[in-house]
């Protein structure tokens, strides 16, 4: 079973994705550098958190199929 995560950690992963998207990619690692250069983050807990949920919908976007839309299936 995976973790849920609070409303707060995905509120304040939501907002750094919109405000700068093209910064955070599927590693962990450099998702967390890139989060201490952005936010004052007093919590290593929750810093971590926040670059674990940020990897996690980064990846989930890259596994999602393309879905054909009507007029590809059409002809």
């Amino acid at each position: 079973m995976g973790r849920v995560y609070t409303t707060k950690i995905k509120r304040i992963s939501k907002e750094v994705i919109e405000k700068s998207p093209d910064i955070f990619s599927s590693d962990y690692e450099m998702n967390k550098k890139v989060l201490r250069d952005i936010l004052d983050v007093r919590s290593k807990k929750m810093l971590n958190q926040i670059a674990g949920y940020i990897t996690r919908m980064k990846n989930s976007k890259h596994e999602e199929p393309e879905v054909a839309t009507t007029e590809e299936q059409q002809e």
